[in-house]
């Protein structure tokens, strides 16, 4: 291993266990960020943030999900597809966005 690569996989140890810490960002953050980018008419409706926090906040299954809703898991899933794909279509993101 030369010198240069050495001091590359130091910086990226370094930087692995600071910087997460230092650019996390929280649920509010996340969707204040989503409100700006999507357009008026395509603002999140209150399942769709409902979905968007739960996934945020780590929750795996849609029928995790429907345990604390009044929603069942079939349309939490067919709602959270259509709003990821909401998301991928923003030129902000420029990327598919999932779960």
């Amino acid at each position: 291993m030369t010198k240069s690569s050495a001091l590359f996989k130091a910086m990226l140890k370094y930087n692995t266990k600071l910087i997460p810490k230092l650019t996390r960002m929280n649920v509010e953050e996340a969707l204040a960020i989503v409100e700006d980018v999507l357009d008026d008419e395509d603002c999140l409706n209150d399942i769709e943030e409902f979905i968007f926090r739960e996934c945020w906040q780590g929750k795996q299954s849609y029928e995790e999900m429907a345990k604390s809703s009044p929603y069942d898991s079939e349309y939490i899933k067919s709602v959270a597809a259509k709003l990821w794909k909401k998301l991928s279509k923003t030129k902000a993101f420029n990327e598919k966005v999932k779960k």
